[in-house]
């Protein structure tokens, strides 16, 4: 299934279905229906980022990626000395044949606090999510519909979206997804739209730069065409360096 997007941005072709009738009696057959072809999502892989603030080295993401069952998984986890020293980690789980999240834990912890969320689609089309830990605990049932991303503090959850949009994003035509954000430190679920505009493309690697809403601070992505960020830029506060993620297979 293909992202929500606004303005009717086109991801892909869309199925078209054409008949011819004559006067005879029998109608003429149907023409078949082109199929709709979804790129595939990351291959299984190892990887790791180097994060880096003013050229000094001040954290590391490692990430596995696997395919099994039909179901895309990818698990993470993130160590942090500065700003402030944290941990915290990731599982994200995809369905391979509709490129639709299905479930996700992540968590957090800092200063011996830990706060977790986990989330799971329903077949009554919601994201059922619990969190737990420092704050109490809550249960909030989402609205999902198809074509949505689940947004974390790691690039590993731009890469669905990305491997979906990379190859057709255009200069000037920004694409918007609907997003139900996790963001730290309290991982309360939020639904809003992320949008997706393409600055550049180089040797195969696409500049992307993504914004959400609530912030005018923009996130800077070099996108492989698989989808899977080599560089990342984050901007955390106006006129404060920006924290650098550069991948290291």
């Amino acid at each position: 299934m293909m992202p929500t997007v606004r303005k009717n941005t086109a991801i892909w072709a869309s199925a078209l279905l054409g008949a011819c009738y004559g006067h005879a009696q029998t109608p003429a057959p149907e023409a078949p229906a082109p199929v709709a072809v979804r790129p595939p999502l990351i291959a299984p892989m190892t990887g790791h980022y180097r994060i880096e603030r003013d050229g000094q080295r001040i954290g590391d993401e490692r990430f596995t990626i696997t395919s099994s069952a039909g179901v895309w998984r990818v698990e993470g986890r993130v160590e942090l000395a500065s700003p402030t020293e944290s941990v915290h980690g990731y599982a994200l789980s995809v369905d391979e044949a509709t490129a639709e999240p299905v479930a996700f834990h992540v968590w957090f912890e800092m200063f011996g606090a830990r706060r977790d969320a986990q989330g799971e689609r329903t077949p009554d089309g919601y994201f059922h999510v619990e969190t737990s830990g420092i704050g109490g605990a809550h249960t909030k049932d989402v609205p999902y519909a198809p074509g949505t991303a689940i947004a974390y503090d790691s690039p590993l959850f731009s890469t669905l979206a990305m491997s979906l949009l990379v190859r057709s994003l255009e200069a000037d035509a920004p694409v918007s997804v609907r997003t139900i954000a996790l963001p730290l430190p309290d991982l309360a679920p939020t639904v809003l739209l992320t949008t997706y505009a393409l600055s550049k493309r180089d040797a195969g690697i696409a500049k992307v730069v993504m914004t959400r809403p609530r912030t005018e601070l923009p996130v800077a992505l070099w996108v492989r065409e698989d989808g899977l960020p080599v560089r990342v830029r984050t901007y955390v506060a106006r006129g404060a360096s920006p924290i650098e993620r550069n991948l290291e297979e």
